[in-house]
C-alpha cells in the first residue's frame, strides 16, 4: 500500500465526516490518542456517541473517557483494541480496508446499481430503515423516526453518495459511502430481507469502490461485527481486516 498506509486509520475523524454529511452537529473532544463524539440531536445514537481510538495502554485515558461520559449524562461505550481490557459489555468489531489502486470490479449482472438522488431521499431512508430491521439485542439505538431522519439527510443533502440496488427492476438494497483525507469511508449499506443472498451487498461494494476511486480516494476503510455476513461479503470483495476492536462498557 506504499505511502497510503497511514490513510483512514484512525475512525474518530471519520466518523466525524460521517455526521457532517447527515447535517449533524456533533462536538468533539480528544482524550489522549481517542475522540468522545457527542451528538445532542441524537443522543441514543452510539454511532456519534461514543468514544473512538481508545487506546487503552494510555495511562488514565479510559478513566477519562467514563467519566467524560457520565458527566455528560451518557453511556460510557468505548471502542478499544480487542482484548486490552476486561469488564464491561462487548460487541466485537472488525476494522477493514481495501486499496482502491489494486481494486479489480466483477460484473453482478442479477443486479443494477444505480445512484439515489436528492428527490429519492424518502425512499432512499425508508429502505435503509426496513433493511437494517432491528438493533441487536443490548444494543441502544435510536427511534425508528430519527434512523429516518438521519437517512434522509445522507441522501437529500448529497454529502455522502448514496446508491440503490435493483433486482428484476425493484429496489431492493442501498449503500453510500463518503471521502475524507483519501480515504473512502464505505459505510452503511442494508438489503431487504427477501433479497439477500442474491449479490446485492457485493455489487454495491464494487460500484462504490470505482466510484470512490474515480472521486480520488485512494483506500477504503469500513467497519462491521466480527463474524457477521457482512464480513464475509468485504472478505469476498477483497477488503482485509486491519485492526480488530471491542465497544467497552454499559449499554443501558
Amino acid at each position: 500500500m506504499g505511502d497510503g498506509a497511514g490513510i483512514g486509520v484512525r475512525d474518530g475523524p471519520l466518523m466525524m465526516e460521517r455526521a457532517r454529511c447527515a447535517g449533524l452537529a456533533v462536538q468533539a473532544q480528544g482524550i489522549g490518542a481517542a475522540t468522545w463524539l457527542t451528538c445532542a440531536e441524537f443522543p441514543a445514537d452510539i454511532g456519534f456517541n461514543r468514544a473512538f481510538d481508545v487506546d487503552a495502554r494510555e495511562p488514565g485515558v479510559a478513566r477519562a473517557l467514563v467519566d467524560r461520559a457520565r458527566a455528560l449524562g451518557r453511556r460510557p461505550l468505548l471502542e478499544i483494541a480487542a482484548g486490552s481490557i476486561g469488564g464491561g459489555e462487548r460487541e466485537q468489531l472488525g476494522a477493514f480496508r481495501l486499496d482502491l489502486e489494486s481494486f479489480v470490479p466483477v460484473p453482478r449482472e442479477q443486479v443494477r446499481v444505480r445512484s439515489a438522488s436528492p428527490e429519492e431521499a424518502g425512499a432512499f431512508a425508508a429502505l435503509a430503515v426496513r433493511g437494517y430491521g432491528a438493533a441487536p439485542a443490548g444494543i441502544p439505538a435510536a427511534s425508528t423516526a430519527a434512523g429516518v431522519r438521519l437517512w434522509t439527510a445522507f441522501c437529500r443533502l448529497g454529502r455522502a453518495r448514496c446508491f440503490f440496488a435493483e433486482r428484476h427492476g425493484v429496489a431492493c438494497a442501498v449503500g453510500m459511502y463518503l471521502c475524507a483525507g483519501g480515504a473512502a469511508l464505505v459505510d452503511g449499506a442494508a438489503t431487504l430481507p427477501g433479497h439477500r443472498g442474491h449479490g446485492c451487498h457485493s455489487a454495491l461494494l464494487a460500484c462504490r469502490f470505482a466510484a470512490a476511486r474515480a472521486e480520488g480516494a485512494r483506500v477504503a476503510v469500513t467497519r462491521t461485527g466480527a463474524g457477521s455476513a457482512s464480513q464475509r461479503n468485504l472478505e469476498r470483495a477483497g477488503m482485509r481486516v486491519c485492526r480488530r476492536m471491542e465497544v467497552w462498557g454499559t449499554t443501558r
